[in-house]
């Protein structure tokens, strides 16, 4: 493209012999044109105007806006191959040019079969019944499209929560810094005692509750945070070391993560009818127990 500008007198007319510099902002190089689009986005522009005989006139600035090419390809991330029903994910995308410019469309989604899988316009992915779908990512005449099956959930579950904010040095023992020091924790063994008794303590809820004994869990998994803590929690229970899932010995301590691992390590040994209790600690004395089953 070329720009075209004009210098004009008090009356409206045209200046003759005006002549134009064209300089980019903020990088200052001069320009004489044509102008190539080599991107998408904005280039500010500055016009000066020279005409003989008088002093430069004051600069003008322009904003060039180069919009992006049509849609070429469609990148969409965030779906596993394989959902349980019941459970969710969301959708990231992103729009490309044939070139390798990214647009900000905002991609229309679809199912081929929302009785096994649906999506929402925010890219919202639920597992509803056993079966296969395709999700669909629609920009422009641009798609991409991700196979996902869906299985039966095999696992009964109920949970109880709850906290224990008042006790000891709840509300300052666990602190999360990321800037300064990243997780803190100046109260070790306070921690250690409260999660030593809540977490035995939420646990045998849950077994009477369900009336049931330790000896009819195959596997206890304690929050892996503290070996020390897991031991503890395992003799006060008297549940069979052998049958308390621990990796902080090999992986450390993976937060809140380190429960679901474990829970994972175990998941193809489990048959139908085995019962586990995961049970954990966390920031603000936080405390809870699931227990599981499969079916």
């Amino acid at each position: 493209m070329r720009i075209n500008a004009r210098v004009v007198d008090a009356t409206g007319k045209d200046v003759p012999n005006a002549k134009f510099v064209y300089v980019t902002v903020p990088d200052e190089t001069e320009h004489t044109g044509p102008w190539v689009a080599g991107w998408a986005g904005t280039q500010m522009v500055m016009v000066v105007a020279l005409v003989p005989g008088q002093a430069p006139l004051d600069p003008v600035q322009t904003a060039l806006r180069i919009l992006p090419a049509p849609a070429s390809r469609v990148e969409l991330n965030g779906v596993p191959g394989r959902m349980v029903v019941g459970q969710g994910a969301t959708l990231t995308t992103a729009v490309y040019t044939a070139t390798g410019d990214r647009r900000e469309d905002e991609p229309r989604f679809s199912t081929s079969a929302a009785t096994i899988a649906t999506v929402d316009g925010n890219g919202r992915v639920a597992a509803v019944g056993p079966g296969t779908a395709t999700i669909t990512a629609t920009a422009g005449t641009a798609r991409t499209t991700r196979t996902l099956v869906v299985v039966p959930n095999t696992i009964r579950a109920v949970v109880i929560t709850g906290g224990a904010a008042p006790v000891g040095k709840a509300n300052e023992a666990v602190t999360l810094k990321p800037v300064e020091k990243g997780i803190v924790m100046p109260f070790g063994r306070d921690v250690f005692q409260q999660a030593c008794t809540y977490m035995t303590k939420v646990t045998q809820t849950l077994l009477d509750k369900h009336h049931l004994a330790v000896a009819d869990l195959t596997y206890l998994i304690p929050h892996q945070a503290n070996l020390r803590i897991s031991k503890n929690v395992t003799k006060q229970l008297g549940i069979d070391p052998a049958r308390a899932v621990s990796n902080i010995e090999r992986l450390g301590n993976t937060g809140c993560a380190g429960a679901a691992i474990g829970l994972a390590e175990v998941w193809n040994t489990l048959v139908s009818g085995n019962k586990v209790i995961i049970t954990v600690f966390g920031g603000g004395y936080s405390y809870g127990a699931m227990l599981l089953e499969k079916s």
